[in-house]
């Protein structure tokens, strides 16, 4: 921050999260002293797909990149998806280096970054995030890589502390009211993009990412966020593991 004069508009989180083709029903609410009560879910096995997102400390965000569990991606699974999304594949769904790598350039885009116009980018230290080629890349493209240290994601993580809550709640809504209209059938990955465009609209919000951002001191910057007891909890975690 001192050397490089970040603005709100310079910081942003990146952090991915999966998507299952089988819901979790939200709380049942029902008349009290019934015994037996239910919600409609999927009785599938499920696959999952894997979404990255990023935000930034003046309250936006870049579209989604989804990863679905193929050998070979193609455009339409992403039909209905966020605009601007963009997506790939691999065989188990998960990001790994070389998907991390090809979401750089899907960063790169649209945040405009250059050498001579650096931004900050705030992310934990996954092995697929720190490989050479990303680092490079980043460094290349005017990126500064800034890694979280471990068991501190639920702390310095914005898209954690007050995003990815909404983001799954309304997930779980918009499955429900798709089983619910689609009596007899079973949810596919081809429907997860619309799924998550539901999703995004009601969580991707600005007084949610700038909570996330405030709350986590990076954005107004508060050193004095956490209290010893949070720093001697993160250090007890920290040695257990």
């Amino acid at each position: 921050m001192d050397q490089h004069k970040f603005e709100a508009q310079d910081v942003y989180n990146i952090d991915e999260t999966g998507w299952h083709t089988v819901q979790k029903p939200e709380s049942i609410v029902t008349e009290k002293g019934v015994k037996q009560i239910g919600s409609v879910t999927s009785g599938e096995r499920g696959e999952l797909v894997t979404v990255v997102n990023a935000i930034k400390a003046a309250g936006g965000f870049i579209p989604p990149y989804m990863i679905y569990p193929r050998v070979n991606y193609r455009n339409h699974f992403i039909r209905g998806a966020p605009l601007g999304s963009d997506g790939a594949a691999t065989r188990s769904g998960w990001i790994n280096e070389e998907t991390f790598v090809n979401y750089l350039d899907h960063f790169i885009k649209h945040t405009r970054c250059i050498p001579d116009r650096k931004i900050l980018l705030i992310l934990d230290n996954h092995e697929a995030h720190v490989s050479l080629t990303a680092v490079d890349k980043a460094k290349a493209n005017g990126v500064v890589v800034l890694t979280i240290p471990p068991h501190t994601s639920h702390k310095l993580q914005p898209l954690d502390k007050t995003v990815y809550g909404p983001y799954k709640r309304a997930y779980v809504r918009a499955m429900d009211n798709w089983m619910r209209s689609n009596p007899g059938k079973t949810v596919s990955i081809y429907d997860i993009a619309h799924l998550v465009n539901e999703a995004h609209i009601c969580a991707f919000v600005p007084r949610n990412i700038l909570a996330g951002f405030h709350s986590t001191g990076i954005m107004p910057f508060n050193s004095d966020v956490f209290s010893d007891e949070d720093y001697a909890r993160i250090a007890a975690n920290s040695s257990l593991n």
